[in-house]
């Protein structure tokens, strides 16, 4: 976002070694209780400190009023990061309220119709909780479990990673089959998206050329014709891996392919398009219902006791890789992803290697862009927005309450009119 300085050709001062006049790219705007600062890069020797390779960024901060037009904030990236709930409606809202806009709700439909009624502007996913494994389920269980896919905001899915059915060619085509019928009847329901696949970190396998004629076959066509999204799990398999920048150049039909390193993980999707036929000018998306770290043995961001730095440098380069142009036989276009949901929030006993509540707060403002209010104390002012949510949520119940004892009362009263 370049904005110029303001010129002093009557002093020649300098503004932090900067003269009047020059045009800087601010990476962020910094707001406090009395007045705004831009967050510039820093550089060295050519180097950007503040590329997201190197994890503490270095910035340098200038005054709102060294600046000729007004300061503000660099428009939000086209991809969200977001988080995944599991169930829990109190941590949703938290994360709303502090600017989350895109989440994956599992196992409870209803709290994502709730979210997209007090935040119209979010992504919401839902996922069923499914009690069948190991075979693929009916479509009716399928329904029932997405309440009858009847909210058209929402985007629902179906199978979770190898659940239910694995990723052999014999499965790719019994999934699809699934999952192009998935889609068909929740258009049909609500005109609804449907998120097909929901593949596990790993999966498919796209070193083999029949898994991806398999997915050319079965899945392309529809993803191609708009009739289904794709939901691909992306995790990084340690803290560092998402920085790495190493590739390789396999031979895939015969010709040398560059693959770099982080499209193994944190970018696999984008083998559908090199290897498996996708179309890059769909209207279909890519979606990710479940993304962070995930080191075997180890677990997410909690486990490895993450830093808030570590978690908003790796929002910040997976935002970068996911929303970078798609390079496809010499040609750019721009990036089908539209987002993905950090695991988790929710259930922080069962999860607590992954549990993403202490990494919120840094959230808000540095990868939900979330406006920094003049309060002093932000802790404070957020437990009054929560209590604000509480009295509202009080008054509504004490309002069903009273309703309900008027009309209990009127069943209950004598009749005390005229009697024939």
């Amino acid at each position: 976002m370049p904005v110029r300085l303001q010129p002093d050709p009557v002093s020649g001062a300098v503004i932090g070694q900067l003269t009047g006049g020059m045009a800087v790219e601010v990476a962020d705007v910094v707001a406090t209780s009395s007045s705004k600062w831009a967050k510039l890069k820093l550089a060295a020797g050519g180097v950007d400190l503040m590329q997201v390779k190197v994890q503490d960024a270095v910035a340098g901060y200038v005054s709102a009023e060294h600046f000729v037009d007004a300061l503000e904030p660099p428009p939000a990236p086209a991809v969200k990061i977001g988080l995944s709930v599991i169930y829990n409606a109190d941590a949703a809202f938290k994360a709303a309220n502090l600017g989350c806009r895109f989440f994956s709700i599992v196992g409870n439909v209803e709290l994502g119709t709730q979210l997209k009624d007090a935040f119209p502007d979010a992504t919401v996913m839902v996922r069923p909780y499914l009690d069948i494994h190991g075979n693929l389920p009916s479509f009716d269980y399928i329904m029932g479990k997405l309440n009858g896919a009847l909210d058209p905001r929402l985007i629902y899915t179906g199978l979770n990673e190898s659940e239910q059915l694995d990723t052999s060619v014999d499965s790719l085509r019994r999934r699809a089959a699934f999952d192009i019928e998935m889609a068909h009847r929740i258009k049909a329901a609500s005109g609804a998206v449907y998120a097909a696949g929901s593949f596990s970190m790993g999966t498919p396998d796209f070193t083999r050329t029949d898994i991806c004629d398999a997915l050319r076959t079965y899945y392309a066509p529809a993803y191609n014709s708009g009739l289904f999204w794709l939901d691909h799990h992306l995790y990084s398999p340690n803290m560092q891996h998402i920085y790495r920048e190493d590739i390789q150049t396999p031979i895939w039909n015969g010709q040398k392919q560059v693959v770099v390193e982080t499209e193994w993980f944190e970018t696999r999707w984008h083998f559908y398009f090199t290897r498996c036929g996708f179309d890059p000018k769909s209207p279909s998306r890519i979606v990710c219902s479940e993304t962070g770290v995930d080191e075997g043995s180890v677990g997410g961001f909690a486990a490895h006791n993450a830093t808030e730095q570590d978690v908003v440098s790796w929002c910040r380069r997976l935002t970068q890789l996911a929303g970078a142009p798609l390079l496809l036989n010499g040609n750019t276009f721009n990036s089908p992803f539209a987002g993905g949901a950090i695991f988790a929030i929710g259930d922080p006993i069962n999860w607590a290697g992954y549990d993403m509540t202490r990494y919120e707060l840094a959230m808000g403002p540095d990868v939900w862009h979330k406006p920094i209010s003049p309060a002093v104390n932000f802790n404070w002012e957020l437990s009054h927005i929560e209590m604000a949510d509480l009295a509202q949520r009080v008054a509504s119940l004490s309002r069903q309450v009273t309703g309900a004892a008027t009309a209990l009362q009127r069943k209950v009263a004598p009749d005390n009119g005229p009697k024939k």
